[in-house]
């Protein structure tokens, strides 16, 4: 039984980020389409976090007291990677979460 259960939880860890990547960029598109007659040149940074479905929580997140886990950065790097509207050089997620051990 015990063996069944880490299955299953193998399985969800693998497929949950693919999904959630999926999920965050058809979120991007959306709002793209809700901003696109909006004057984006006052952002210099270049990340319009509202691209972003926040499921980390990147934005309220204070390092003197949260604690944070490898799942949560590599959605936290998933938002602002979706979050960059301007195509800057970042490595795609699902590539850096294989060249990355949790």
């Amino acid at each position: 039984m015990r063996q069944i259960l880490m299955t299953i939880l193998l399985v969800l860890a693998t497929a949950l980020p693919n999904l959630s990547q999926a999920q965050t960029s058809f979120f991007a598109k959306e709002v793209d389409s809700l901003l696109q007659n909006v004057d984006k040149s006052p952002i210099t940074s270049g990340y319009l976090y509202d691209r972003a479905m926040p499921y980390s929580k990147y934005n309220v997140f204070n390092n003197a007291t949260d604690t944070t886990n490898y799942e949560n950065t590599m959605q936290a790097y998933l938002e602002l990677y979706n979050a960059n509207y301007r195509n800057t050089r970042m490595t795609e997620p699902s590539k850096l979460m294989y060249n990355i051990e949790p």
